[in-house]
């Protein structure tokens, strides 16, 4: 059995391992990716500790065991009270280890009832660090949010299908739905629906809806301009839950009906702006029905041939910009005749192409332009198009403050497409805090749109550390703090220091070289260097050969030699010089 610290490269037998990239991670606040070889799957989330526990990380289960995978350090930059709460109930587990370690047993529960979990993780000591990794689970377990689950009730009695109808006890318990609930109805047969009706038609469908998952509703969906809807086979009134947008005026309402619908001819239309008032076609305009009541619908609402026969001048007096679209279904429940509706589309009357007036050369748009931008280290880069080919422009926004141009106006209006490419300096951004970068951009009639993303604010380069994650300058050289070594005696050596150097180009370097500005050391003294604080090397200088990712640190080691018999001045300063190659 594995110890906490413990290295688990892969997981134990028994158990399976989640990777951090997983979809079924929900990641809340403020979270970064770190790419590091030595991570499972080469990524780790990382985050950082606030008030009020914002950033947390959420996701759920069903076993009876888990763990927690993650890295161990001995830097104090990292949380050392991470909380974890299953089901509510919290526990708390530490990343500060003597030994770093990763891929690292963090955390271990076992014994949980064999059932959905909610698990939630977050740093609470603001501004520590948090590392996740991977989770591990029962090897049998389920991973992810439990799906609805749906019984059928009839006559008080509750039942499922399974070659055939089940019944079991009512009412349902959870386990009841877990064991026996349907996923999805659809795969339900229509014969046995109708065995069911001959029954009883009022049949009520029974759904469990797991905490986090939301119940669904019938079927109803608007892609483009088609018009979508289903239901189980019962008689009943459906309609779309959204409505469909009128650009211009109504021109044609087309419906594909099945074969079976001409045995009664039992499919009736409505249509609505507001779901409140339905309307239907008698012949010289649209007038109410009162589609509480089935009878009205089934003897004033539109029929299929109604809609077929209907023109174009008579759907474009329907007046307004909505549309809903409702069907009444009133099957036999012998099941001798079936209503099927394959498909609802409609047509408007909006303007399809751009007007052209050539002679003034005067194209008028109506298309809004798009953009294309990445945004890495502290550089924007990519363009602003439009689809007219038209002239566009745009303006980048900084925490809410004009950053370019500075005046806050638009950028001159050119033709699309337009570069754009700027580097952040670090004047105007808040080092590790939030920031909001904006950029909005438009075309000659003025439509306008936006892109926008929030990062942390960090220093552009390889970066100087101390153990607690300050900075010892910025990225261009200003002092922010020294390394003080304190007073140090001719002839003696001091002790090392630990300096964390941290990449933050926005992209990967290696032949990382580390030395010491000699030209600027006092008489009689000299810099020497280490990887190791318990072997240390007392080296001229490092050379890291492997490739430092963007985000990721290496921690290295400093002392200072002096010659017995010789006077340094009192005081005195020196420069850490690093240089490192991009990778291509």
């Amino acid at each position: 059995m594995a110890t906490l610290n413990q290295a688990l490269i892969t997981p134990e037998v028994g158990w399976k391992r989640y990777d951090d990239t997983n979809v079924n991670f929900s990641y809340s606040g403020l979270w970064e990716e770190n790419s590091y070889i030595g991570y499972f799957g080469s990524r780790a989330m990382r985050g950082k500790g606030v008030v009020g526990n914002l950033n947390f990380m959420k996701f759920y289960f069903k076993g009876t065991k888990i763990r927690i995978i993650g890295s161990s350090t001995s830097n104090t930059a990292f949380d050392n009270s991470v909380a974890i709460e299953i089901d509510g109930i919290k526990s708390n587990f530490t990343q500060i280890y003597s030994t770093a370690t990763h891929q690292a047993l963090l955390f271990e529960k076992i014994n949980l009832a064999d059932e959905y979990h909610e698990v939630k993780i977050y740093p609470q000591t603001v501004d520590k660090i948090y590392l996740f990794d991977a989770v591990d689970i029962d090897f049998n377990g389920v991973f992810g949010l439990p799906v609805n689950k749906t019984l059928i009730s009839l006559n008080g009695t509750t039942r499922y299908y399974n070659a055939g109808w089940k019944t079991i006890a009512s009412p349902p318990s959870k386990s009841d739905f877990e064991t026996y609930g349907h996923d999805d109805l659809s795969l339900i047969k229509s014969e046995a629906w109708s065995e069911l009706l001959l029954i009883n038609p009022d049949v009520k469908l029974l759904t469990y809806v797991p905490t986090g998952n939301v119940a669904n509703g019938i079927d109803v969906t608007v892609q483009g301009k088609g018009l979508g809807l289903s239901a189980i086979p019962v008689p009943q009134f459906v309609h779309l839950k959204n409505p469909a947008g009128i650009y211009g005026n109504l021109s044609d309402l087309m419906v594909s009906e099945g074969i079976n619908n001409d045995v009664k001819n039992n499919t009736r239309y409505l249509i609505s702006p507001n779901k409140t008032a339905w309307y239907t076609w008698d012949g010289t305009s649209f007038v109410s029905v009162d589609a509480s009541v089935n009878s009205n619908i089934l003897t004033k609402g539109m029929t299929y041939k109604t809609i077929l026969n209907m023109q174009e001048p008579q759907w474009t007096s329907w007046s307004h910009d909505n549309l809903y679209v409702g069907v009444y279904l009133d099957d036999d429940i012998r099941g001798k005749s079936t209503s099927i509706v394959d498909k609802i589309s409609y047509a408007d009357l909006a303007p399809k192409y751009s007007t052209k007036v050539s002679d003034a050369k005067l194209y008028i748009l109506n298309t809004t332009s798009t953009i294309n931008v990445t945004f890495a280290g502290k550089t924007i880069t990519g363009s602003v198009d439009d689809a007219d080919s038209g002239k566009v422009q745009y303006r980048v926004l900084l925490n809410g403050n004009p950053y370019f141009p500075q005046s806050g106006d638009f950028t001159p209006l050119q033709a699309a497409p337009l570069d754009v490419a700027l580097t952040l300096s670090n004047d105007e951004i808040k080092i590790d805090e939030n920031n909001v970068l904006r950029i909005e951009f438009q075309d000659y009639w003025g439509a306008t749109d936006y892109w926008q993303t929030n990062f942390v604010g960090t220093y552009n380069g390889l970066m100087f550390l101390d153990s607690t994650g300050k900075y010892y300058s910025t990225d261009v050289g200003e002092i922010l703090q020294n390394l003080d070594f304190g007073i140090i005696i001719a002839g003696q050596t001091t002790v090392e220091q630990a300096i964390i150097l941290r990449n933050t180009y926005g992209y990967p370097v290696n032949n990382i070289l580390i030395r010491a500005n000699q030209a600027n050391f006092p008489v009689g003294m000299s810099a020497r260097f280490g990887t190791n604080e318990i072997s240390f090397e007392s080296l001229d200088e490092l050379l890291y050969a492997q490739t430092l990712e963007d985000g990721e640190e290496l921690t290295f080691y400093i002392r200072l030699a002096t010659q017995l018999g010789v006077t340094p001045p009192t005081s005195g300063e020196f420069d850490i010089i690093v240089t490192a190659d991009k990778v291509i």
